[in-house]
């Protein structure tokens, strides 16, 4: 009602030094008033109207947000994400397939199996975890080499470390086709020029 009396709010101070709680006093008071908050698009009304009692509220669909970048940030992920070299991944749970995490972080199949360096017919059971964004074109500084284990491929040592496999293939000169042997040293940084 536009001629309820308003309850007056508390003094909001003018001295910058007192802005810490003056937004503080601002929030309690549109609280206090029920007034759309000014940066809402409720409208011009003074208070949201509440459904009527017979009447259920209808379910608001669930939207993620989407940044200027383009990323889409979904809170309702049912993976949990984390982080290597700087790139994002996901541990597998009994049942994953590479159609159900492509559509959980907004991506095609072909492309989670670019990021991944697989090829069409891979098997999702024989993994671990995947990388749900492009991988690195090198690791981390603190980690400038690996020492090849016995079976070790280089696809391993790619998705250990979060770097692109190409990128391996070239720092150290291996070609399609060919892998490393036990005990060789593989570069996962570009080698500097002398």
């Amino acid at each position: 009602n536009p001629n309820q009396a308003l309850p007056t709010p508390s003094p909001i101070p003018r001295n910058w030094r007192e802005t810490k709680c003056s937004l503080r006093q601002l929030m309690s008071f549109w609280k206090q008033v029920r007034l759309p908050f000014p940066c809402s698009n409720a409208g011009s009304s003074w208070a949201t109207p509440a459904p009527p009692a017979d009447e259920a509220p209808a379910a608001t669909p669930r939207t993620p947000r989407r940044r200027q970048s383009g990323f889409v940030i979904d809170p309702f992920h049912q993976h949990e994400v984390d982080w290597n070299n700087g790139v994002q991944y996901v541990a597998l749970q009994d049942g994953d397939t590479f159609e159900a995490i492509a559509i959980e972080f907004h991506l095609t199949v072909s492309e989670l199996l670019a990021i991944n360096d697989l090829t069409p017919d891979a098997d999702i059971a024989a993994l671990q975890y995947v990388y749900v964004r492009t991988k690195r074109n090198r690791a981390h500084p603190d980690c400038p080499t690996h020492t090849a284990g016995r079976g070790e491929s280089l696809w391993d040592i790619a998705h250990t470390y979060g770097v692109k496999l190409r990128k391996l293939r070239k720092y150290n000169s291996m070609p399609e086709g060919t892998e490393p042997q036990p005990g060789d040293v593989v570069s996962l940084r570009a080698r500097k020029r002398p």
